[in-house]
């Protein structure tokens, strides 16, 4: 287990202030934890603490310290998510582009925006 982070440097405290703030802005909530996680880490506050402060899991924000101090800023960022893999082929995935990029009315629908059942 790797010890509880203390110390950043006034630059990267400020960086990651900012990497907060514009992933709240763009609307990436969980993103935005990370950093925090980080700075009120290094001003002294638990995992526990965080956990309750960020209402979040106090497993995840140990990986989010964790990942910190391995991987650096990096680490808090989102990785690739490969979902599901695709059950169609190259060849079935351009012709699907190419029928949604046409729009419902060349294949003889009423309603100029594509729909689906709920």
């Amino acid at each position: 287990m790797l010890a509880r982070l203390q110390r950043l440097h006034p630059s990267t405290w400020k960086r990651l202030v900012r990497l907060s703030k514009e992933a709240e802005r763009d609307g990436a909530y969980r993103v935005s934890k990370r950093p925090q996680a980080v700075v009120l880490n290094s001003e002294g506050q638990t995992s526990g603490e965080l956990a309750r402060i960020l209402k979040a899991p106090r497993s995840k924000v140990s990986e989010w310290l964790q990942r910190y101090q391995i991987h650096g800023v990096d680490g808090l960022l989102e990785g690739y998510r490969s979902g599901r893999p695709s059950e169609l082929t190259d060849q079935q995935q351009q012709q699907l582009g190419d029928i949604l990029d046409s729009g419902p009315v060349a294949y003889g629908l009423d309603n100029g925006i594509w729909t689906s059942p709920r």
